[in-house]
């Protein structure tokens, strides 16, 4: 399974998702569904 590690624009802690996750221009941890905090 191929992922990719994103940034929340809020803390700014990163975030591993699946590369083909639709991800909105400001991506908060509260938008991730795939890896829950």
């Amino acid at each position: 399974e191929k992922t990719q590690w994103v940034q929340c624009k809020d803390c700014s802690k990163w975030r591993k998702l699946p590369v083909d996750a639709h991800l909105p221009p400001k991506w908060v941890c509260s938008d991730n569904v795939w890896d829950p905090v």
